[in-house]
């Protein structure tokens, strides 16, 4: 065979692995208006116990994310989309590699994540389903390559043609409270809270990017608010009752980029529903708020 051959081809293999391998250094935007969503319910805080692309271990050159969840612990879909495969024949005990138990759920463009290491008859759904946002799709475990430790590993793909690492793609979160690196991922070591992502009803455009998380809720006492700017931004915070009456102002005023916190004390007001008030730069916006008896 020709020197000048063998070249050709080497170089094209060489060409090809280097368009394989995923870009360790990739910025993502911000998170706020990600269309992903945390892999488990509002309210629920989970540690990273192995982020994206570290030196060495399974995740070396890739983009995945294990949080430390227990067996038993629910897991949700991060986006919506169909189930393309699901399977939980496999025991808690059984540490072998590719048997592990999964979801896999494919989106309206092209790219798929994978729950995997769920727990024995775990899956709640089956392949062919839809599945919303935020929809409960299985139960955490330890099955296949975990030596026993419960966790869930999450990674998306950018297409189904190959689950291989150097089709990985990073994610970030938009319901998710905890820090970011500065590629606005998600860090190793961290803990992460997620927030109720389907609070907000526009009344007119907001022309300011924003998101509003409120939690818990329902609640008995303490509300939390987080506010994401994504500009410099007037800012107008009130807590309005079923009627529409101002029950308290929580702040009014100029406010810079990024995540601002406010909480609102309702250990003393009646139960039923509120509604949080939002208003950027006139326009607005608000949340419902249930309070429950104490």
């Amino acid at each position: 065979m020709p020197i000048r051959y063998i070249f050709c081809v080497f170089l094209l293999l060489s060409v090809l692995s280097a368009e394989a391998q995923v870009n360790c250094d990739t910025v993502l935007p911000p998170p706020a208006n990600s269309q992903y969503v945390l892999p488990y319910p509002a309210g629920k805080t989970y540690k990273i116990i192995q982020g994206n692309c570290p030196a060495v271990g399974g995740h070396a050159n890739t983009f995945a994310l294990d949080f430390n969840t227990l067996t038993g612990d629910t897991i949700v879909a991060c986006r919506a989309g169909l189930v393309i495969w699901a399977n939980d024949q496999y025991a808690d005990t059984d540490w072998t590699s590719g048997h592990e138990n999964n979801v896999f759920i494919r989106h309206n463009d092209g790219t798929v994540i994978r729950y995997t290491h769920l727990t024995q008859n775990g899956a709640l759904v089956s392949a062919n389903s839809f599945v919303a946002q935020g929809q409960a799709i299985g139960l955490s475990g330890s099955s296949g390559n975990t030596g026993g430790v419960q966790h869930l590993h999450l990674q998306a793909f950018r297409d189904g043609t190959s689950y291989d690492k150097w089709n990985a793609i990073p994610l970030n979160f938009s319901n998710a409270d905890g820090p970011l690196d500065d590629q606005n991922m998600p860090v190793n070591g961290q803990f992460y809270t997620a927030l109720d992502s389907n609070l907000v009803s526009v009344h007119g455009h907001l022309d300011v990017p924003a998101n509003l998380r409120v939690f818990p809720n329902p609640a008995s006492g303490i509300v939390q608010i987080v506010l994401h700017l994504h500009t410099g931004s007037n800012v107008q915070l009130e807590i309005a009752d079923q009627q529409g009456r101002l029950v308290e102002q929580l702040f009014s005023g100029r406010s810079g980029p990024g995540k601002h916190r406010f909480s609102w004390d309702a250990t003393n007001a009646q139960a039923g529903l509120y509604f949080i008030r939002l208003e950027i730069d006139g326009r607005s916006a608000s949340a419902k708020q249930v309070l429950v008896p104490k």
